[in-house]
């Protein structure tokens, strides 16, 4: 996986809605790292619960 290090060698993690994927997309590809994986389910009342496929502990993230 390609990611991004900084000075301090926390991994940055680049996370995403469903809102605007193009824009998630081409901030990824403009940092040069990937986008978090993630799941997301709509429940009949209208709530969504995300789930995130990778630890984002001790990292620098950030949500678009």
């Amino acid at each position: 996986m390609t990611e991004l290090v900084v000075a301090n060698k926390k991994r940055i993690v680049l996370l995403a809605g469903r809102s605007h994927p193009e824009l998630a997309n081409q901030v990824a590809h403009n940092l040069g790292i990937p986008l978090s994986k993630t799941t997301a389910f709509d429940f009949a009342n209208g709530e969504i619960f995300v789930r995130f496929q990778e630890s984002v502990r001790g990292c620098d993230a950030f949500v678009l």
